[in-house]
């Protein structure tokens, strides 16, 4: 998994990979409680890593929905 900083292997982008969560107000949710979904997805897909991870946040009523979505990868051959 690589955050900010793209790996330094060649790679081709083969798939995008999208997690949604929804929690109560009671509860409090992180990206990091994403992750291992979005490898489980990755790795579905066949990709080797992900990247360009990216959270968003809306708030319907007392609900706070978590839309994660990244980039999985797959290493080049040389």
């Amino acid at each position: 998994m690589f955050d900010s900083v793209l790996p330094t292997q060649a790679f081709e982008r083969i798939a995008r990979i999208d997690v949604q969560m929804e929690m109560s107000a009671s509860e409090e949710v992180t990206l990091k409680d994403a992750i291992p979904e979005l490898k489980r997805q990755a790795r579905l897909a066949g990709a080797d890593a992900i990247i360009d991870i990216r959270l968003q946040r809306s708030k319907v009523g007392d609900s706070t929905l978590f839309q994660v979505s990244a980039m999985g990868i797959r290493y080049s051959q040389k």
